[in-house]
């Protein structure tokens, strides 16, 4: 945003940002600059880029760039625009993690349970939790429960994980 504030070309501050930035990110802006330099149209270099860094916020930036060279209008605005996307997505990504501890926490709680429960009673009487193992109908009921408590965890897994 700063280069082209600046008023340099896009090509210019895609090579300033392969200088300047930290890795990795130099090193996929430095890739788009090298395919600018021998000639590669921007929406290809941002192509490639998009394949190598497949990242929802590279994705919005390639798609940014290629409007506004079709279009026109303010790239700078544009860019600042993203940037604060960007951010805003990052941040609701963090709030949403911290909402959804306590919830994977139960999770962790209730899916260890069971077997807690039942190394205690291994330990405390082991003839009644040897049924289980020995008998058929106790082989029966520990694959009915090893199911059980696998969808369970499927579904929980789903239930505290968004998508931003």
């Amino acid at each position: 945003v700063r280069s082209v504030r600046a008023g340099l070309p896009v090509s210019e501050a895609i090579k300033v940002i392969s200088t300047e930035v930290a890795s990795p990110v130099n090193d996929a802006f430095r890739e788009v600059a090298n395919q600018l330099y021998i000639g590669m149209s921007l929406d290809e270099a941002l192509g490639v880029l998009q394949k190598n860094v497949p990242l929802a916020e590279v994705k919005f930036f390639a798609i940014s760039l290629t409007i506004q060279q079709e279009t026109g209008g303010n790239l700078a605005e544009i860019l600042h625009n993203l940037a604060a996307i960007m951010r805003k997505r990052a941040q609701l990504a963090k709030k949403i993690r911290a909402f959804s501890s306590e919830a994977r926490a139960s999770a962790y709680i209730i899916g260890s349970l069971p077997f807690l429960v039942g190394l205690a009673i291994f330990i405390l009487n082991r003839e009644y939790i040897l049924v289980l193992f020995t008998d058929q109908t106790g082989q029966m009921f520990l694959v009915a429960a090893a199911v059980s408590i696998s969808v369970g965890a499927i579904i929980i897994a789903r239930l505290i994980n968004f998508e931003v």
